[in-house]
């Protein structure tokens, strides 16, 4: 499908798929357990949250460091220096790149 899409440049084609999946994720929804019993991936969203936390811990070796605080309060790594901006949000600091002054 993915191929042709590129060649179409539409995802009109998706729409009749996507609709079918819907159809068949609903059908089922009486055989949860049994499908989880024979393997099936449960792919619920109520599993979303441990699974996205499980993924961060496997990735998180990958990720770019975050930046280092300096006494002054802001933020320093690969020569970008980072400002709080505590405007952008009541409950979290923001820390997003300042232009360079040179």
């Amino acid at each position: 499908m993915r191929e042709l899409v590129a060649i179409v440049a539409s995802l009109d084609r998706w729409h009749p798929v996507l609709d079918s999946v819907a159809r068949i994720s609903l059908a089922l929804e009486d055989d949860v357990g049994a499908l989880l019993s024979i393997g099936v991936r449960d792919l619920r969203l109520a599993t979303f949250p441990a699974s996205f936390a499980a993924l961060m811990e496997e990735i998180k070796p990958r990720l770019p460091s975050a930046p280092q605080r300096t006494a002054r309060g802001a933020c320093c790594t690969s020569g970008v220096t980072w400002a709080p901006r505590p405007d952008l949000s009541a409950d979290v600091t923001c820390w997003l790149p300042q232009a360079s002054s040179g």
